[in-house]
């Protein structure tokens, strides 16, 4: 009878929780599996699926062109490592340096003036994909511009990204 009434509770400490099972991903899930999930799509109307399995904490807009997803503060290193990006830098996407965004380094670029770099957007698939920023990277202000714009390595100073957006071909 002991034996009968171990292999119950037994049971039922390894199944806890198996009712409360649910489709919806977490937020690191749903984040994790956007490059391959977009680099899988073939159109609009699959984004917007992929965008509608997003769990609570993401809020989305629709633009027609532009699909903006808006979450929790990340640390860009999550992203950094997470989606494999290669030289990422944070540079401004308005003259004011209001808001930031991060970008991959594509080559040097010549300046008698100092260190400047040209840089690309990330894509997977046919999809560029812009994180967004919460503000200007912590730290002291880098030696090597992008445009007009300072531009951080993310390797090496800190950040959070907020948000992120999503256009297709010829957005």
């Amino acid at each position: 009878m002991v034996k009968v009434l171990a292999a119950v509770l037994l049971a039922g400490v390894v199944c806890l929780g198996c009712t409360t099972a649910s489709a919806t991903p977490t937020l690191d899930s749903f984040l994790a599996d956007l490059p391959s999930d977009l680099a899988a799509a073939e159109s609009t109307d699959q984004v917007r699926a992929v965008v509608a399995t997003a769990p609570a904490e993401v809020s989305s807009t629709d633009t027609g062109g532009v699909l903006q997803l808006q979450f929790p503060p990340r640390e860009v290193s999550w992203f950094v490592t997470t989606w494999r990006l290669v030289r990422p830098y944070a540079v401004a996407a308005d003259p004011h340096q209001l808001s930031w965004r991060v970008v991959l380094y594509q080559q040097q670029v010549s300046d008698p003036n100092g260190s400047r770099i040209a840089t690309v957007p990330i894509r997977f698939g046919t999809w560029t994909i812009t994180l967004r920023l919460e503000g200007r990277p912590a730290g002291d202000m880098p030696d090597v511009v992008s445009g007009a714009s300072a531009a951080y390595d993310l390797t090496r100073y800190a950040a959070r990204v907020v948000g992120l957006e999503i256009a297709g071909p010829g957005s």
